[in-house]
């Protein structure tokens, strides 16, 4: 008996035959190549096409060159794309299938594509194909660098295979120099709160640097028993400055025989006299006021202080070697601080270079100092890694690049946040929004979105991404759902985030936001 399927019974199977073989990726890949060229017999030339064999199941050209050098092997805890093929697929049935195609792998998704939204009576979505076709793949941990660098490639029009185009490597040297500036300026800064001369915490940090390494620590490792975290780096520095303080302790010289002296004698005659014979003696000839001595002119005590700075090792020996139990107080956990976060300021006095310092958080200060140091480290490694590099970072590095290369200017604003998060913030958001004020922020995120020369970028947990494509539908509830499709973890588009769960991320944290990347035009 033959059993009779119903079209959406058939068309159903063939959507998974299709994904299975990834049919649908090389007919798309050639429909493209045919749209590129445009031949008078089109027939003929995907024939040629086929029998060239210059595709692939994948749908992608073969290609003689090897892989990238800037993605090796990397470990498997590390954060990284395995996946590198392009997105190739049918970009309408990207926003209308519920889960996303599966990757280059070609295994099938669980639970088939799932619902068609274009059948519902209310669908719509936008995508930006030149994000889609330009991202570039993420070799370590390095996502701020990598989502960048697929930004810019997308604005200006380069593909992956693009000699021009942006790659991590650059855009992560770009974030080294930048973050080398900010721990500049922090160690200009506690050198004038030492009252130490400029540049004496470089011979510092070089002991730290070599206690680290005999101890078996790297600034560069990222997890394990080799990585220097917080706590690690605090313990390094306190006991680099309890050793050097232990040898710079001179032993007390002998004290000298006593030598009678005839003062002595008549100090010793005098204290034998009566009490009476004294008081007597004092109120007859009571002795004049001393007169104060001449003080030194300012300018004479300032160059003496500047001829002889106190010694940095003891200047930090004397505010962060302290024998209160809550000196160390610090969040001993790795990640992300935003600019200026941290504990409440301890107050305490620093008798150093004739200054008076309170108020001075001096943990908080050589803590903030070391993550810089660390971030530049991290940032110029083979694998880098921007773990220490926040939305500022981004921010910065984006237009750097673009100001770099010369041509046109890139423009970055933080597009979306936290209420009081930032500053010229474009679309706040506060805990309190009723649902007006979410529909104007999702119209506002779709405004920004289909601008033209424009990219966004998103800070999310622990991640940063692009924005590749926005979709919403009417539900059985008669719900409007509302998605953003980017990534959790590398940079292949491959996750479809509900518009709640991107505000709840934003407002979990102020450093969390969503960043617009504007190609200005060269003014001529």
């Amino acid at each position: 008996m033959t059993v009779v399927q119903s079209p959406e019974e058939v068309m159903r199977d063939a959507e998974t035959y299709f994904m299975q073989y990834q049919i649908r990726a090389l007919l798309t890949s050639l429909l493209v190549e045919l749209a590129r060229e445009k031949p008078k017999d089109p027939v003929a030339s995907i024939q040629s096409y086929l029998a060239s064999g210059r595709y692939c199941l994948e749908g992608k050209k073969k290609s003689p060159d090897p892989p990238p050098e800037e993605s090796p092997q990397a470990e498997v805890q590390e954060e990284r794309d395995t996946d590198e093929s392009l997105l190739q697929v049918d970009l309408l049935r990207l926003l209308a299938q519920e889960r996303l195609p599966p990757g280059k792998s070609g295994k099938p998704v669980p639970d088939g594509p799932g619902e068609d939204f274009s059948q519902r009576q209310v669908w719509a979505g936008g995508f930006n194909r030149a994000l889609l076709e330009s991202w570039v793949p993420q070799p370590s941990p390095c996502c701020a660098a990598a989502s960048v660098a697929g930004a810019f490639n997308g604005l200006w029009g380069l593909g992956r295979g693009n000699e021009g185009s942006a790659t991590v490597r650059e855009i992560a040297d770009i974030m080294a120099q930048y973050c080398d500036g900010l721990r500049q300026q922090r160690q200009g800064r506690m050198e004038r709160l030492l009252g130490v001369s400029d540049g004496s915490l470089d011979e510092f940090f070089e002991v730290l640097d070599s206690h680290l390494q005999a101890g078996g620590f790297e600034w560069t490792a990222r997890t394990g028993p080799t990585a220097v975290t917080k706590a690690a780096a605090m313990k390094a520095v306190r006991e680099v400055l309890a050793a050097r303080g232990a040898a710079a302790q001179p032993s007390p010289p002998p004290l000298p025989p006593p030598k009678p002296s005839s003062r002595q004698n008549s100090k010793q005659s005098s204290a034998s006299r009566p009490s009476s014979a004294i008081n007597r003696t004092t109120a007859r000839s009571p002795s004049p006021s001393p007169q104060p001595r001449p003080s030194r002119p300012a300018s004479t005590e300032r160059n003496e202080n500047e001829h002889s700075p106190p010694d940095v090792f003891a200047a930090l020996r004397e505010v962060l070697c302290s024998n209160d139990p809550g000196a160390d107080k610090e969040n001993c956990e790795d990640g992300e601080e935003g600019e200026g976060d941290g504990g409440d300021a301890e107050n305490c006095n620093v008798p150093l270079g004739g200054a008076v310092f309170s108020s001075v958080d001096w943990t908080k200060e050589m803590r903030e100092l070391l993550t810089k140091r660390k971030g530049v480290f991290r940032l110029q490694a083979q694998k880098p890694n921007t773990g220490e590099i926040g939305t500022g970072g981004v921010k910065q590095a984006a237009e750097n690049v673009a100001r770099a290369r010369g041509g046109d200017a890139l423009h970055v604003r933080c597009l979306m946040g936290r209420k009081g998060s930032m500053k010229s913030l474009a679309i706040s958001l506060s805990k309190s929004d009723d649902e007006k004020a979410i529909e104007l922020q999702w119209s506002g995120l779709k405004s920004a979105f289909s601008q033209p020369r424009t990219a966004l970028l998103f800070h999310l947990t622990n991640h940063y991404a692009l924005i590749f494509a926005w979709r919403e539908w009417i539900d059985e509830g008669c719900r409007l759902r509302r998605q953003i499709l980017t990534s959790r973890r590398g940079q292949r588009p491959s996750a479809w985030l509900d518009f709640e769960e991107v505000r709840s991320i934003l407002l979990s944290w102020g450093g969390y936001h969503m960043l617009q990347l504007e190609r200005l035009e060269a003014q001529s």
